[in-house]
């Protein structure tokens, strides 16, 4: 089966995930937050009591109303617009302003973990 490629990014996966602060990207698409700190309300579902954590260091999250929803910024933009990865890359490029062309450079394959991590998270949220 041949890998998908997430095309010529200006940053990496891991840079976007390294660079992006899940607190300002929560903000960015719209999660509500009842109390300026504490826990979001899951973009799901109706919220009584807000099941979505941002952990302290501000690059994993989870949402405690699903098992299985959990991760990264990227993780995140395909929870919340119920989107593949290679469409979660591009949304991050764009809501941060980071260009998606460098024609300098090299195209990298999405790895395996990549590929099946997408294509779980994308089935999940049909």
């Amino acid at each position: 089966m041949p890998a998908s490629t997430a095309g010529s990014f200006m940053a990496s996966t891991e840079e976007l995930k390294q660079r992006i602060d899940l607190y300002d990207l929560a903000a960015k698409l719209g999660l509500e937050r009842p109390q300026s700190r504490g826990n979001y309300k899951s973009p799901r579902h109706p919220d009584k009591s807000p099941s979505l954590s941002i952990f302290a260091d501000g690059t994993r999250w989870k949402d405690h109303s699903c098992d299985d929803a959990a991760g990264t910024c990227i993780d995140l933009v395909m929870y919340v617009e119920e989107c593949p990865v290679d469409e979660a890359i591009r949304r991050l490029h764009e809501i941060y302003g980071i260009p998606l062309d460098r024609p300098d450079a090299p195209r990298r394959e999405l790895s395996f973990e990549e590929n099946v991590a997408g294509r779980c998270l994308a089935q999940a949220i049909r």
